[in-house]
């Protein structure tokens, strides 16, 4: 856990998300592994997606031109990262839900919507 909170912008709500993930993984058990291999798998990818970002935006922004090779890399190591997330879950859809894994994966974007909607206290 501590590996990801590198990723200073986000490390108050970061640490809230995680305690959401996690007792949202617990409720998910009662529905099915398949939903809760899902719904972490999905939180995983994201974060690997958001960590992606972040250092892409940290190299990008200390270079003195831009390069469209790494641009065009970074997009296709952003779009790899989403069609991995929907695609194994389609592929061995007994094993891992596919629609928990995009659920996990847009959850982060709906928990700081409604955080900033109701105040900051969601959790």
């Amino acid at each position: 856990m501590r590996a990801l909170t590198k990723l200073k912008f986000l490390k108050p709500t970061f640490e809230k998300y995680i305690k959401l993930v996690l007792i949202v993984t617990i409720l998910t058990l009662f529905l099915g592994f398949s939903v809760a291999l899902g719904w972490l798998l999905g939180n995983v990818l994201f974060f690997m997606s958001l960590s992606l970002k972040n250092n892409y935006f940290d190299f990008i922004l200390t270079m003195k031109s831009f390069n469209k090779g790494l641009f065009f890399l970074y997009y296709l190591a952003s779009l790899v990262v989403l069609i991995v997330t929907v695609g194994i879950g389609f592929l061995v859809p007994q094993i891992i839900s596919p629609y928990a894994c995009c659920l996990g994966f847009v959850g982060f974007k709906f928990f700081v919507l409604l955080s900033n909607i109701f105040g900051g206290e969601v959790f």
